[in-house]
C-alpha cells in the first residue's frame, strides 16, 4: 500500500525515547560554537544501504525491503532521497532531523540544561507521536 510507513509497538516507547535522546544529544552538539556537519551531513549523504544500516544501528529502526527511505533536515531544509521515491506509488519512511534548539531563557547562550531538556522533550515526542525515530 503506498504512503507513509510507521512501525509501532507501545512496549518499546521507553527504549526508543532513550535511543532518540542519544541521537539528539549528538545532533544538538553541532549547534552554535560546535563544528557543523557530523550527524546531519552523514544522514544527508548516505546511500540507500548506508541509510538503512544507520537507522538500524543508531535508532533500531528496521525498514522492510519494500519500504523506501528518505531523510529531511528541518534545520538546513536539505533532504536525501537515495531510493528515488515515487510518492504516489511507493511505501516510504521519512526520517525527520529536527532543528537544534536555539531559544533560551535567561542564560545567553542556551545553557546545557536547556539543551538537555529539549533533547529529552524531542526524544519523547518522536518516540510517542512519530513512533520509533526522528
Amino acid at each position: 500500500m503506498p504512503g507513509p510507513w510507521k512501525p509501532w509497538n507501545d512496549a518499546d516507547v521507553g527504549e526508543y525515547t532513550q535511543l532518540n535522546h542519544e541521537f539528539l544529544k549528538y545532533m544538538y552538539q553541532e549547534g552554535p560554537g560546535n563544528p557543523p556537519g557530523g550527524y546531519r551531513d552523514r544522514y544527508l549523504n548516505f546511500t540507500s544501504d548506508e541509510l538503512r544500516r544507520a537507522l538500524a544501528q543508531d535508532l533500531k529502526i528496521l525498514i522492510p525491503a519494500n519500504v523506501k527511505a528518505y531523510v529531511f533536515d528541518c534545520e538546513s531544509l536539505r533532504w536525501n532521497d537515495p531510493d528515488g521515491i515515487d510518492w504516489h506509488n511507493d511505501t516510504w519512511y521519512m526520517m525527520v532531523l529536527p532543528p537544534t534548539p536555539r531559544g533560551h531563557y535567561p542564560p545567553n547562550p542556551p545553557s546545557g540544561d536547556y539543551t538537555e531538556c529539549q533533547a529529552w522533550e524531542g526524544a519523547w515526542y518522536h518516540a510517542m507521536v512519530d513512533s520509533l525515530g526522528m
